[in-house]
């Protein structure tokens, strides 16, 4: 059997750490415009639900052959780009509140908004990320003609 981990590449990395910054200054923002810069209460549960939609994200590319996945086109999006953009969120919500649970019980919702709003915003971010790969999975480059 072949070692699920050789799914992974430089590039996958460089694509979860973009994942990981735009989705959590995305997430900032609110605070930012609603109350000024946000403090560490604040600014945790976004740093951690990106954080884990990196990591789903490299789990998705470990697991998933590379080869037989329908890729979209640059400027173009599939309806796969929006499963997948939903497995994030989804994902990212339920590891950032596993998390919670154990550090300090239940989420309440006051706790539990910040993690949902970073959530949805990884998984735009990475359909986002999708709209600008070609289907080769190079970022920023038109298809080859």
């Amino acid at each position: 059997m072949k070692n699920p981990f050789l799914n992974l590449n430089w590039a996958d990395l460089g694509k979860s750490l973009l994942i990981l910054i735009i989705s959590t200054m995305l997430a900032s923002l609110v605070p930012v415009l609603q109350t000024g810069w946000p403090t560490w209460a604040t600014f945790e549960p976004i740093l951690q639900t990106t954080i884990a939609a990196a990591l789903v994200y490299l789990v998705k590319n470990i697991f998933t052959n590379p080869l037989a996945l329908v890729k979209s086109s640059f400027g173009s999006l599939n309806l796969m780009d929006f499963v997948w953009g939903f497995v994030i969120a989804v994902g990212s919500t339920i590891l950032s509140s596993l998390v919670d649970i154990l550090q300090v019980g239940w989420p309440t919702w006051a706790s539990f908004q910040p993690v949902l709003l970073s959530s949805v915003l990884a998984g735009i971010t990475y359909i986002m990320k999708n709209f600008v790969t070609n289907s080769n999975n190079v970022l920023l480059k038109s298809e080859v003609k």
